[in-house]
């Protein structure tokens, strides 16, 4: 049987929770804001074949992404487990 936690043990857990968002929303917080300064920057410093070229890679690596990606939840949450 789970025994009944205390309020400091609560109090614990909760301030632990609030910096574990805090940090995993800071990173993908300043993750997409890099993706917009570079997606600003990319169109001046490279040339239009350069640009092109690197849309594609994008676009492949995207696609890759999704292809990968596919079933691995449950995947993961059905081996788990076993």
């Amino acid at each position: 049987m789970a025994k009944a936690k205390n309020g400091c043990e609560m109090k614990a857990e909760a301030r632990n929770l609030v910096s574990e968002v805090i940090g995993y929303g800071l990173g993908v917080t300043i993750n997409r804001i890099l993706g917009i300064i570079v997606a600003c920057i990319y169109p001046i410093v490279l040339n239009r074949a350069e640009y092109g070229r690197l849309d594609v890679i994008f676009s492949v690596t995207s696609l890759l992404t999704i292809i990968f990606c596919l079933g691995m939840d449950t995947a993961l949450r059905r081996y788990y487990t076993d």
